[in-house]
């Protein structure tokens, strides 16, 4: 009698992890992924999330959905994955903005790089870029440094949100110009270059795929960019660290999973993503186009990457007390 309790015990056990999608990973994947972009269409998150789409179905034989979720500074998408179940089939595409979002807009209450199961960084860039419109009779960054210190508090600069990567990148470099502008928040980085291009704002910060296309089309001229040394895409740009503003900035979009995923299916999706970095018209498409370097880490090297920038927001906020 116990002998037939205990093999009833084990059918039991075994039928009970058949319904745990994420137990096992030799089926996977056997239905769509989805990325989640938690911002709006057009950023660099979602350019990126939209030109994996192909390659990652190809990599990994499924359909890829690229869902925008934006909102409370990235908190509502990323949040929204994390709670997701640790299946494999919902991740979040993830930058900078999180670290910056976590230390200094207090949008998080946890932190996402430690909360989230890292699968693999899919493009590098530079994290800032100020940028004027190409009338402006501000020719260089030392321009708009005298006329900010002759008119304290006039200037505007325009950014794609009131915390975030971007916002922290005006504040360092106003901060080490030693002069005193009004920031000016929009949703997301084309209402905020629509903004300097109407007028609106005499300069304004954004990320570099951005400002590329808009230098080309000779109608914005940039005044600095944080790269480690002279950007190629941009090389006659000076940088953050030539112009004494701060040491490089480059930030990395890493993709993200919820918590809780299994080392079978995580594995399965890393190297997918590294199948997909080197498709070739994804990499002509990141590096021609977007002018962002289609840089691959896979899991273990992204989440080392995550933990070397939490350290430093660490340092930054600790001395900043």
């Amino acid at each position: 009698m116990k002998k037939f309790q205990a093999l009833i015990f084990v059918f039991c056990l075994v039928v009970s992890f058949a319904f745990i999608p994420w137990a096992f990973s030799g089926d996977f994947p056997s239905r769509p992924i989805k990325i989640v972009v938690n911002y709006s269409p057009g950023g660099a998150h979602d350019i990126v999330a939209r030109a994996l789409q192909a390659p990652l179905a190809e990599a990994l034989k499924t359909t890829v959905i690229v869902e925008n979720v934006p909102g409370g500074s990235t908190k509502i998408g990323t949040t929204s994955v994390r709670k997701s179940d640790p299946d494999g089939y919902t991740l979040v595409i993830q930058a900078v903005s999180a670290w910056v979002n976590y230390y200094y807009g207090k949008v998080y209450d946890y932190k996402p790089w430690v909360e989230l199961t890292p699968i693999a960084s899919v493009v590098a860039f530079p994290s800032w870029v100020i940028e004027v419109q190409a009338e402006s009779p501000f020719k260089t960054w030392q321009d708009l440094v005298k006329e900010a210190k002759k008119r304290p508090g006039e200037l505007t600069c325009s950014g794609p949100s009131a915390s975030g990567a971007l916002a922290y990148g005006y504040k360092v470099a106003t901060k080490a110009a030693g002069i005193k502008t009004r920031y000016v928040p929009f949703k997301g980085n084309k209402p905020a270059q629509t903004a300097l291009l109407g007028g609106h704002v005499d300069f304004s910060i954004t990320g570099t795929q951005n400002s590329v296309h808009m230098m080309q089309a000779g109608k914005t001229r940039a005044l600095a960019i944080s790269s480690n040394g002279r950007y190629w895409a941009i090389p006659d740009v000076p940088t953050f660290t030539e112009l004494g503003l701060s040491a490089p900035n480059n930030g990395f979009l890493g993709i993200y999973a919820p918590d809780g995923l299994s080392k079978d299916i995580a594995a399965v999706l890393t190297k997918g993503f590294e199948k997909a970095l080197k498709d070739p018209d994804y990499v002509d498409l990141v590096k021609n186009r977007y002018f962002m370097a289609p840089e691959y880490m896979n899991a273990m090297e992204l989440n080392k990457a995550a933990l070397a920038v939490d350290a430093m927001m660490e340092k930054i906020k600790a001395s900043s007390k």
